[in-house]
């Protein structure tokens, strides 16, 4: 049987020519895709009460956090920075819960983007709610080039597995505001922009555990 991974599903909060209808539920169809082209079978979950998420976990293998609104910076125990964008209580919630849960059942986990930073977020980190915050960032971080379309290089930790799969010098894109700040307790860097800074994780890219 191919693997499920389940996708935390987004919500379109305003109704378009397409999609008639507010508060949808709906998954990024390249994310589908990469499942699908990988082998496994996407399993699109939409956020309901955390207190129902022990019903999802026989129904997935794996989880792939994706992109969205930023995390509500009072998990982290701040109060909302000027520059911080929308947020969606009811989402961050539930996939905090996914989370906490995939990560006791021993569930394969992966973030992209605001997954990323959820999954820091979940596990005791924190995140800088603007890049702005970051007095010693000096590279642009929201790129303007297409999301395809590569723009700078990170730097990948020989020892991990990352580096088998993309080698330690890849050229890519970032299109974000925010990154994370303090790391989460048993997750480890792997991937980091290097720029002249004396921080180590102010601009990350990939974590494990």
């Amino acid at each position: 049987m191919r693997p499920r991974i389940a996708l935390p599903a987004d919500t379109l909060a305003e109704a378009t020519n397409i999609i008639n209808e507010r508060n949808a539920a709906f998954a990024p169809r390249p994310a589908i895709e990469a499942i699908v082209k990988s082998g496994g079978v996407p399993v699109i979950f939409p956020s309901v009460n955390p207190e129902d998420v022990r019903d999802y976990m026989t129904l997935f293998d794996g989880v792939c956090f994706l992109g969205g609104a930023d995390v509500d910076p009072t998990f982290y125990g701040e109060e909302p920075f000027q520059k911080l964008g929308a947020t969606y209580l009811k989402r961050d919630l539930f996939e905090i819960e996914l989370l906490k849960q995939a990560v006791t059942a021993g569930k394969a986990i992966m973030g992209i983007c605001r997954g990323l930073q959820l999954i820091n977020v979940g596990l005791g980190g924190t995140l800088y709610q603007d890049l702005s915050q970051d007095l010693h960032a000096t590279l642009k971080h929201s790129q303007e080039a297409p999301g395809n379309m590569p723009s700078h290089h990170i730097t990948v930790d020989p020892t991990s597995k990352l580096y088998k799969l993309i080698g330690g010098r890849p050229y890519v894109n970032s299109r974000h505001h925010q990154a994370i700040k303090d790391v989460a307790p048993y997750l480890k860097v792997t991937a980091r922009l290097m720029i002249r800074s004396s921080k180590v994780s102010n601009l990350l890219k990939a974590t494990k555990f």
